[in-house]
């Protein structure tokens, strides 16, 4: 009697500790209780379980889990045209014959100066008219040019070219105050072609 008890007794508890075993598929594992370890390795979903995964968050977003990822558009930067990429072309004849025109003006101007000091020597220009600023027998040449200055008239006058081309031609046109006419030769328009008056004018421009 004793023998039987403990026999049926036995088979209660194997009965108990098997039902709770991982290998039952009758037992569901209870709600909250841990996934054993060997469960939990951090492996990579398979293309079966991301489809189920899929499959799962479908009804509730109508999206993929693959949809589900935001998109980030990166704007496209801006075409630059073709033509502004290039670089410009330049002529370097081009530059060349514009320094040769500003080299060749400059020597232009350079020797009508010059002319017109030689023409202020040979005619005797030199003798009453100074380039130092000091005023002897005529007004000095220095800082002549564009400068205004009273006339025996006593009207005022500045001293353009226009002035001086006409003084060099008609000396007693216009007489600068403190100064007499009929001073000056007054054949000198006689001596001078247009081009040796224009020569002079350049000279007394370059000393003022």
């Amino acid at each position: 009697m004793l023998f039987a008890v403990s026999l049926g007794l036995a088979a209660t508890l194997g009965l108990l500790s098997g039902a709770g075993c991982a290998g039952d598929p009758a037992r569901p594992t209870p709600l909250g209780s841990a996934t054993p370890a060997s469960s939990r390795e951090d492996t990579p979903p398979s293309p079966g379980q991301r489809q189920e995964a899929d499959a799962r968050i479908a009804p509730i977003s109508g999206q993929t889990q693959s949809q589900l990822v935001p998109t980030v558009e990166i704007p496209a930067s801006p075409m630059i045209p073709v033509d502004l990429m290039r670089s410009p072309v330049v002529d370097p004849s081009a530059d060349a014959a514009v320094i040769t025109d500003a080299n060749d003006d400059a020597a232009r101007k350079a020797a009508r100066i010059e002319e017109g000091q030689l023409y202020w020597i040979r005619y005797g220009c030199r003798g009453c008219h100074t380039i130092n600023g000091f005023a002897a027998m005529a007004p000095t040449w220095k800082g002549l040019f564009g400068s205004e200055g009273a006339l025996t008239d006593g009207t005022t006058v500045i001293a353009d070219e226009a002035f001086i081309r006409e003084s060099i031609i008609d000396p007693d046109a216009k007489v600068v105050a403190g100064f007499r006419p009929g001073f000056m030769t007054q054949d000198l328009a006689d001596q001078l072609t247009p081009e040796q008056v224009e020569a002079l004018v350049a000279f007394i421009r370059s000393v003022a």
